[in-house]
């Protein structure tokens, strides 16, 4: 079976956040808080003017950074991952704060049907 459109439009969305499950979004907040650390963990033991160590490029690889030459553009790139990363978390996190707050067992209200009684 095809992607349909709406699949597309749900996963394409800015808004896609509301659209995963509660899982989902456990999921993905563990994965971050694991993605925050580790790019913590090589933002403490990095040392962008220097040679950067064999250990720490396979680390800032899997991270989509291949350029170690530029201390620069090396460090802002740490930061960009780490800014977006923790920017995410927060908005999961406050979509969940948010949903808690909702009463889950409080009736609907419908202006339609409260005027027509």
């Amino acid at each position: 079976m095809t992607n349909s459109p709406k699949t597309n439009d749900r996963e394409n969305h800015p808004l896609k956040q509301f659209f995963i499950s509660e899982n989902e979004k456990a999921e993905r907040a563990l994965i971050l808080e694991n993605r925050i650390s580790s790019l913590r963990k090589i933002c403490e033991e990095l040392n962008p003017f220097g040679n950067v160590e064999q250990e720490i490029k396979d680390q800032l690889k899997a991270f989509g950074i291949v350029h170690f030459d530029d201390p620069f553009q090396l460090t802002n790139r740490l930061i960009l991952l780490m800014e977006d990363s923790i920017q995410e978390l927060q908005e999961l996190q406050g979509l969940q704060e948010l949903k808690s707050r909702i009463p889950t067992n409080a009736p609907m209200s419908n202006s339609r049907t409260q005027s027509k009684s």
